[in-house]
């Protein structure tokens, strides 16, 4: 019997993560979907265990795989934006992933603003507007000042697309609007 060839859809949102598979006609042949914890241990953090969410990516991708029926022949992703998640050398990540509703680095995020003459000068050299939930160095700075261990053993910075495609992959990477989140 000849498979049905599949593009597999993977949305991986905040508190939210769905896995689909769609004919090249675009109609949904299978859907697996799951929530995912927000973790808030002290206010103002928001925080995903991104080890816990790739077991979940991981789980039904392999649901979806093992259909006899179909073949997978490309996949997109689609992630919330942005969430900092630190990573060692084989992408594993050292700690949870800072979420874009956290709020921890709202001092760090005023300190890179003070560097421009105003706001609309920080937006034109960066392409974005400075706040924590769109300048992820205001994160990594945070973590650089408080977590210096965390800091001290981070080889790559990525978001959640990064990390997911590095763990498909092995390779790391990041997209145009991703990185424009940095306030690099």
């Amino acid at each position: 019997m000849k498979k049905q060839p599949v593009l597999l859809g993977i949305d991986a949102g905040t508190s939210g993560l769905k896995v689909c598979a769609f004919s090249l006609n675009g109609f949904l042949v299978q859907k697996e979907q799951a929530s995912i914890a927000i973790i808030s241990k002290t206010p103002g953090f928001t925080e995903v265990d991104v080890n816990h969410y790739w077991t979940l990516v991981r789980h039904a991708v392999k649901k979806i795989a093992t259909n006899s029926r179909i073949s997978i022949i490309g996949i997109g992703l689609s992630t919330t934006c942005p969430m900092v998640i630190t990573m060692d050398d084989d992408f594993s990540p050292l700690g949870n992933g800072i979420a874009f509703l956290d709020n921890r680095a709202v001092a760090e995020a005023e300190q890179y603003l003070a560097k421009f003459p105003s706001p609309e000068a920080y937006s034109t050299f960066v392409g974005n507007r400075c706040s924590v939930s769109t300048c992820s160095s205001s994160t990594m700075s945070w973590i650089r000042n408080h977590e210096p261990k965390r800091w001290q053993a981070t080889k790559l910075i990525g978001m959640l697309n990064s990390f997911i495609a590095a763990k498909l992959t092995g390779r790391s990477a990041i997209d145009t609007t991703q990185a424009s989140y940095s306030g690099i």
